[in-house]
């Protein structure tokens, strides 16, 4: 079966939309250059959005081929524990080696608090609980939230993955429309009744079903994507999501955001772009040079992982309030090239060592 390039087009372009939301954060607080253009919170979103979407229907890829639950189970974990367990060490050892220049680097490992503190059982349980992809708000609750490398959204998707043969069924059964409303109710149920116990309760992985099961949609039932009135419905709720968010705010940044909120409301307008994506990106596979762009979809999970560490290693070394336009989209430039420079030694790492543990 020939690949299809335009997955790897939504997922690298979901890669690079996180990176730009966690790149763009450290200037957001009263910084000249975002009264006027500045991406706030909205590319994050999105990304997270397409890499949802993306993963639900690599998702159906994989539970097409039919392997049995105990190996389905065990290729998802090592293919998302172990790259995670080498990038921490990774970054942690390139933290540890420009400490030695630069002593400010020796605390962002979190390594680095049992290199000098007490060998107490809190540090050391600490550490290790940065090692490992969680669910953020289960994990909460037992006092460990901390992320070193990775992201929040990497834990929620390990508890849609064990969850993912169940909702598969539910892609393959004649009402699914009906089960697919079900969840997005069940979303909405969960935000108003039980978000306040949550530190951001649209990151639970109850608020992402509808995101991933549309991404499995559209593998299993891939007439979606060419069916008239399936598009106008999604044409209709994107562009009333578009209203809705001018009626709230008339501020350009806002509005933006207010269009693409951490709430229920985003289902209204991140359903429908998750739906359009997968058309867009077919038709971005005439853009010449695309296949340069794509070539980066196996490094996606390796850039995902190291990001924020860069991206927190090179800002906290710039004077950000002088920092004009140019040097803004500079320092992203370094940011972007440094990432895949190291996501492509991470992933040259971790890829035989997942091979090895898969297939013996």
């Amino acid at each position: 079966m020939n690949r299809d390039m335009s997955i790897d087009t939504i997922r690298v372009s979901s890669v690079f939309l996180v990176i730009l939301a966690h790149y763009s954060t450290f200037f957001e607080f009263g910084h000249p250059i975002w009264i006027h253009f500045g991406p706030t919170s909205w590319p994050g979103t999105l990304g997270v959005l397409l890499f949802f979407g993306i993963s639900g229907y690599l998702m159906g890829q994989t539970l097409e081929k039919k392997e049995s639950l105990k190996t389905f189970y065990r290729k998802k974990f090592i293919r998302l524990f172990i790259p995670w367990i080498i990038a921490y060490v990774f970054m942690s050892i390139i933290d540890l080696s420009i400490g030695i220049i630069n002593h400010d680097f020796f605390s962002f490992t979190p390594i680095s608090s049992i290199l000098w503190n007490s060998l107490s059982i809190n540090e050391i349980l600490n550490v290790i609980s940065f090692m490992v992809p969680y669910e953020n708000h289960l994990m909460t609750l037992l006092s460990f939230n901390n992320i070193f490398v990775g992201e929040w959204f990497v834990g929620t998707l390990f508890i849609l993955y064990l969850i993912s043969p169940l909702l598969y069924r539910v892609v393959k059964c004649k009402v699914w429309y009906i089960i697919f409303a079900f969840f997005i109710l069940l979303g909405i149920v969960f935000y108003f009744y039980f978000g306040r116990y949550f530190v951001v309760s649209w990151w639970f992985f109850i608020a992402r079903i509808p995101d991933f099961i549309l991404g499995m949609l559209l593998y299993y039932r891939r007439e979606l994507l060419s069916n008239k009135i399936i598009n106008l419905v999604a044409l209709v709720v994107f562009i009333l999501a578009l209203i809705k968010a001018s009626f709230i705010t008339p501020n350009s940044l806002n509005y933006i955001n207010n269009f693409l909120p951490q709430s229920p409301e985003l289902y209204m307008s991140g359903l429908p772009i998750i739906y359009f994506s997968f058309r867009i990106a077919k038709a971005m596979q005439n853009i010449p040079g695309i296949q340069y762009f794509n070539r980066l979809a196996p490094v996606g999970y390796a850039m995902i992982l190291l990001q924020h560490t860069i991206i927190y290693m090179i800002t906290s070394h710039i004077f950000i309030p002088t920092l004009n336009i140019l040097g803004y989209l500079v320092f992203f430039m370094v940011d972007i090239i440094i990432t895949i420079r190291l996501s492509n030694t991470l992933y040259k790492l971790y890829t035989p060592i997942e091979n090895y543990l898969i297939t013996r």
